[in-house]
């Protein structure tokens, strides 16, 4: 499976790590399991944090897995030393791999992190989606069931492990990629505001009886086939939308001043990605888009002028 964020990697060598963000983002029911589905477009922007495979240390043998993360700085470097080493994504997905392979030993690991946390840019989940891929390329394995090891980490570790853009669905898990692209300029902007996603998800208040038209689906998919086929959002303005807006915008209703004033310089589109609290805007005009970032830098935690991959 081609991979737009990725190439063969080997031992000491950095991989980028790339944020996704949502074009359309819709939570279609709660299920049995507890998890919801959804139907969304994502797609990667060069934003991205920097891992590297250290050293690995691999015994063939089930045993004890230890596993080290330095902090190698980055714009948002504080993010790693906040997060117990457990609970860190790149850990959890390289103790699931060589676990599930069989393996032991000890790894180490770098990151220089980039992109912000419990922004909606799903930068844990990419870090985790490389660490499957390095680990995977390490050992040589061709491991058929990253996409199954990365479903069992989070929503976006399948979606991250394929990149470009894509049509995901069920709970993230099922990414059909996307021919074509976007050549618009991409403004991100992120606040510092943390919206706890739990939390979004409760205010939809969503359950397993919540009804959805599957036809009306299944015609949307087309027509954003289409329009990245063409590569123009006008086809599909009209549609794109994000759920978690509504409920987020009530908790932090300087969100939703701020996705006015993206507009308001100019942006053709703007939208909340994820459950938040990044806001992206989509420019067609290089200069314009630059004035903007200018602007916003001055009371943002993150503005960056960026490009789809």
């Amino acid at each position: 499976m081609p991979l737009k964020c990725v190439e063969r990697m080997s031992l000491g060598r950095s991989v980028k790590a790339c944020a996704k963000i949502n074009l359309h983002l819709e939570v279609l029911n709660k299920r049995d399991d507890g998890y919801h589905n959804i139907f969304s477009v994502m797609a990667q922007v060069d934003l991205h944090d920097l891992l590297k495979l250290e050293k690995a240390d691999i015994r063939h043998s089930e045993g004890n897995v230890q596993v080290f993360i330095n902090n190698a700085g980055g714009l948002n470097a504080s993010v790693i030393d906040a997060i117990s080493p457990q609970d860190n994504l790149i850990s959890r997905a390289a103790h699931l791999m060589m676990k599930k392979r069989g393996y032991s030993g000890e790894l180490t690991f770098s990151i220089e992190k980039n992109i912000p946390a419990g922004a909606g840019l799903g930068g844990g989940s990419s870090d985790a989606a490389m660490t499957f891929r390095l680990l995977d390329e390490h050992l040589e394995a061709g491991d058929s069931r990253l996409m199954e090891f990365g479903a069992s980490i989070g929503a976006d570790v399948p979606y991250n492990m394929v990149g470009g853009f894509a049509i995901c669905e069920g709970i993230g898990n099922i990414v059909e990629p996307l021919k074509g692209g976007l050549d618009y300029n991409v403004l991100v902007v992120n606040r510092g505001i943390h919206v706890e996603t739990g939390l979004a998800y409760r205010m939809l208040n969503r359950s397993v009886t919540t009804k959805y038209d599957e036809t009306d689906t299944a015609s949307k998919k087309e027509r954003i086939r289409q329009s990245i086929k063409t590569r123009s959002l006008e086809p599909i303005k009209d549609m794109l939308m994000n759920h978690f807006e509504g409920p987020v915008f009530q908790m932090y209703p300087e969100l939703k001043v701020l996705k006015e004033e993206i507009l308001g310089l100019g942006a053709e589109f703007a939208m909340m990605t994820g459950s938040g609290s990044t806001m992206i805007g989509l420019f067609n005009d290089e200069k314009i888009a630059q004035a903007a970032e200018k602007c916003l830098k001055k009371k943002a935690q993150l503005a960056m002028l960026t490009k789809f991959l």
